[in-house]
């Protein structure tokens, strides 16, 4: 409710159908297509995720290691948020992370390392560090 200043009362929210629009448009269309690039390489490559012989962090490239410090200071941020019960705030930095620094940043940069015809440790690597982004972005929206 927000205080309506002349005449000292209070009025509902309105509801804006356009905010929801551009919520999808513009953070779960670039989650979509985020998960959409990741799915499409993954599966030409036959990519499967297992953590008992992933690529120990020091052997990954440093965009790797910068987007995997930027997921657990978006989840400190999500945590202290949530605990302080602002759970809007705490979309908005899933939201920041996933439109940011996950499809701006690290997607962009590395679609070349995604797009080799070999399959080398620095690409297995690259499918890893994508994985583990989308996996942690996608449980901290369920909770």
């Amino acid at each position: 409710m927000v205080p309506d200043q002349q005449r000292g009362s209070w009025e509902n929210l309105k509801f804006d159908l356009d905010g929801i629009i551009e919520v999808r448009n513009k953070f779960f269309g670039t989650l979509y297509n985020t998960y959409s690039f990741f799915a499409i390489y993954a599966n030409i490559d036959r990519f499967r995720f297992n953590p008992d012989s992933a690529t120990p962090l020091q052997e990954r490239s440093e965009l790797d290691r910068w987007i995997l410090s930027r997921l657990q200071n978006a989840i400190a941020a999500y945590q202290a948020d949530m605990d302080d019960y602002e759970p809007t705030q705490a979309a908005r930095v899933i939201e920041r992370f996933i439109s940011n620094d996950l499809s701006n940043w690290y997607v962009r940069l590395s679609r070349r390392r995604f797009w080799k015809s070999d399959s080398s440790s620095d690409k297995q690597a690259a499918f890893e560090t994508l994985y583990e982004c989308l996996l942690v972005s996608s449980q901290l929206m369920a909770l």
